[in-house]
């Protein structure tokens, strides 16, 4: 463990030293009653919307001077300092309050702060899906153009006068015999695209190494629960084998209920540690799941009783995968199997927006 314990200023810092107490992040710290927090090898600031929790993520991440992969917009209020005189950026203010105390190592000084501190935000993940989306669009573009120089190419014919011509010929001979390939050396390939979640599971894989300090805001963002479950996982070992510190902003009871995990109830005043039984949300989810208990234990429902297609519908169907883009060896298997054309027709009218990835997990294709 890196980080003992940490102190924010709150009201009394806000109201009698300064006169930014009413703008943010000041107004947040202002509200929170905050004693010092000691940390773990897992600590978590939870709270409902507003509480302040990413607030404080990001006032510590400034502090230790974390590293971004997506630009954080900090509040540009430019305000009187202390005592008066010239103005100062209000969130950096507030940052040169934070108080940071380190664990103490074997000869009894200060361990340093590790190479690696990163802040991981939902904000990361929607960078890479637009950043492939975007990129996708543009093969998209450049191939009809590529496919029209290509005939225009074919319908010239073949000449070769010289070396200037090489090229040329070059791409006379590629076109005429893979098209597919000509495109390609023209344009390029696309990339992978996968699942919101498959995305960010593979992105939090590559971002968490040893010997490192992790914020993370949300994780729950973009995860589904089974991915939730395997982030959850990554985050408990590389804290037990792996010297990885997690400070983890979240009201999801998957990450709330990590083992050993301290977590600050920020909707409390004073702001005091909890279990994660002990919290709003959690109590909420409990009581949900326990007024259905009834379904889940009796499945009362029964079994789903799936369609069988039309014509009209396997046509619809088959236009459908292809204009998802999935690939041809899928969509073969789907339509030589009455069992996965009607399991995938029902999946699709229910959830328009899965991929073929989605698709594959549904049919039991992939874990």
């Amino acid at each position: 463990m890196f980080l003992k314990s940490v102190y924010f200023p709150g009201f009394d810092y806000f109201t009698k030293e300064t006169c930014i107490h009413n703008y943010y992040p000041a107004k947040i710290l202002a509200k929170l009653d905050i004693k010092e927090m000691e940390f773990s090898d897992i600590t978590i600031f939870y709270g409902n919307n507003g509480s302040g929790k990413s607030t404080l993520l990001n006032l510590l991440a400034e502090k230790i001077k974390a590293s971004r992969q997506t630009r954080f917009f900090k509040d540009e209020e430019w305000v009187v300092g202390p005592g008066g005189g010239s103005l100062h950026k209000l969130f950096d203010e507030c940052v040169k309050e934070v108080d940071v105390t380190l664990e103490l190592g074997e000869n009894g000084k200060a361990i340093e702060l590790p190479f690696h501190r990163k802040v991981i935000t939902s904000d990361d993940i929607f960078k890479i899906l637009d950043s492939k989306k975007e990129f996708n669009q543009n093969i998209v573009l450049k191939t009809d153009e590529a496919n029209k120089e290509g005939k225009k190419l074919l319908k010239e014919g073949y000449y070769y006068r010289g070396m200037e011509d090489f090229e040329r010929l070059r791409d006379y001979n590629t076109m005429r015999s893979s098209p597919k390939r000509y495109i390609a050396s023209k344009v390029g390939t696309k990339k992978t695209q996968y699942s919101n979640g498959e995305t960010a599971i593979k992105y939090y894989m590559d971002m968490i190494e040893n010997d490192g300090i992790y914020l993370l805001d949300e994780p729950e963002n973009c995860l589904s629960p089974l991915y939730q479950l395997q982030l959850r996982d990554l985050i408990l070992s590389s804290s037990r084998y792996c010297n990885c510190q997690f400070i983890i902003a979240t009201h999801s009871p998957f990450f709330l209920s990590l083992d050993g995990a301290r977590v600050y109830n920020l909707d409390k005043e004073p702001v005091v540690s909890e279990k994660w039984y002990q919290l709003e949300n959690s109590i909420i989810w409990y009581n949900f799941f326990k007024e259905y208990q009834n379904v889940f234990e009796t499945k009362e429902e029964g079994p789903l009783t799936l369609p069988v297609l039309t014509n009209k519908e396997f046509d619809e169907l088959m236009d459908t995968l292809k204009n998802m883009n999935c690939t041809s060896g899928f969509i073969g298997m789907i339509r030589g199997n009455e069992e996965y054309l009607s399991k995938v027709f029902y999946l699709l009218n229910k959830y328009p927006d899965l991929e073929e990835m989605d698709l594959r997990r549904e049919l039991g294709l992939i874990r």
